[in-house]
């Protein structure tokens, strides 16, 4: 563990993989087994905050639910999961449309007593705010991060250097088309302490996915109705240049069906994509024009991409000049091998920026990290000269 982190943080964390220990061999650990699981953490601590701050006790509630963990009446427990969501909606949407009795797993339904009775002797009002956002967004990276093809999940370290090079700025609009749990908005919120200055928007066409980003906001404090359950290149929530700044990790090498290859084509009423190049064997490039496209005229955006879009011939051959020939791509940042968990693919940052200054026009850097970084057991860091 990091040596920076405060002692809260490391307790906190500890509580999250503990609680993960105890559901090994009996839940999967992906989106939709762990959604219930990080919904009731989620609700802990939100009675917890909710008792010390806000206007009504609910400590009577979290009472209830642990009484009836404690005896194993597992329909009852559900029942009232459900009515204390129902109940606390009012107070925060993020609370609604949630049905835990709609879970048809057992495993699922059975494990959730346990972390009930658990958490009983968990008060998240005794942490910091800060050390609970960040322990419980490093505890979801740690246990989704690189596992689930087209979920996005970046290393602490990628969007630490995808979220510095945009420069985010006071009143900036963020978006990410392919926000996963919500990582790089969780990181750009660090560069910005001061309450409301910054607004995000976001698109996962997962519903679990999705899920688990507006508890990850919400628990890093961060504004989770800008998060939307669709999909961004289908059903764009943004007009052309809407957003100040743009972070992505998306899907790499999306195949996309011809049908709905075609749906995306036919109904872009935004003239995102050059549909005689566009193709639908992989979709980097369709995420790519999709995001310039989302820049406003001074935007800045920065997003990964695997190394062949670099290098592929054919149709995106002619449609990677068409892009450079427009004079948004600022620089590319070469990744080694390895610095993605579930790949050894080679990786490259492209950055967008829609002002480039008179000196930097018709130019790109080229910015070669393949040997500036080194791995160890735990982390990825720049190599010491």
């Amino acid at each position: 563990m990091n040596s920076n982190n405060s002692q809260q943080y490391e307790e906190l964390y500890n509580h999250f993989f503990h609680i993960a220990e105890m559901i090994r061999g009996t839940v999967s650990i992906d989106t939709g087994s762990m959604l219930p699981i990080l919904q009731v953490i989620v609700l802990k601590r939100f009675l917890d905050d909710y008792s010390v701050h806000g206007s009504k006790d609910y400590s009577q509630y979290w009472l209830t639910l642990r009484n009836l963990s404690a005896h194993n009446r597992l329909p009852q427990m559900m029942s009232e999961l459900n009515r204390i969501y129902d109940e606390i909606s009012d107070q925060n949407p993020l609370f609604r449309d949630v049905c835990f009795e709609s879970y048809e797993n057992r495993n699922i339904a059975e494990t959730l007593p346990v972390i009930v009775l658990y958490l009983h002797n968990v008060d998240f009002s005794e942490f910091k705010k800060k050390d609970i956002g960040k322990a419980f967004n490093d505890f979801i990276t740690k246990m989704f991060g690189g596992k689930y093809l087209g979920e996005s999940v970046s290393s602490n370290f990628i969007r630490k250097l995808i979220t510095s090079v945009i420069e985010i700025k006071p009143g900036d609009k963020i978006y990410d088309p392919a926000v996963g749990i919500g990582g790089f908005f969780v990181e750009a919120s660090n560069y910005c302490t001061e309450e409301g200055i910054v607004s995000f928007e976001g698109q996962e066409k997962n519903f679990e996915t999705y899920s688990i980003c507006r508890l990850n906001l919400y628990m890093n404090g961060i504004d989770y109705r800008g998060i939307h359950c669709s999909d961004s290149l289908l059903h764009p929530i943004n007009v052309p240049a809407r957003f100040d700044r743009v972070v992505s990790d998306f899907p790499f090498n999306m195949k996309i069906n011809k049908e709905e290859f075609n749906q995306i084509l036919e109904t872009d009423c935004f003239n995102r994509f050059d549909k005689e190049l566009s193709s639908n064997s992989r979709g980097d490039y369709l995420f790519i024009q999709h995001i310039i496209s989302s820049l406003d005229q001074k935007g800045k955006g920065a997003f990964l991409v695997p190394e062949g879009v670099l290098f592929r011939l054919g149709k995106e051959k002619l449609l990677r000049k068409e892009i450079v020939d427009s004079d948004v791509i600022h620089s590319l940042v070469f990744l080694p091998s390895g610095v993605l968990s579930n790949s050894m693919i080679p990786v490259v940052i492209m950055v967008i920026d829609k002002n480039k200054p008179l000196k930097l026009k018709r130019s790109i850097f080229m910015i070669d990290l393949t040997d500036e970084i080194k791995f160890e057991r735990r982390s990825i860091q720049f190599k010491q000269r």
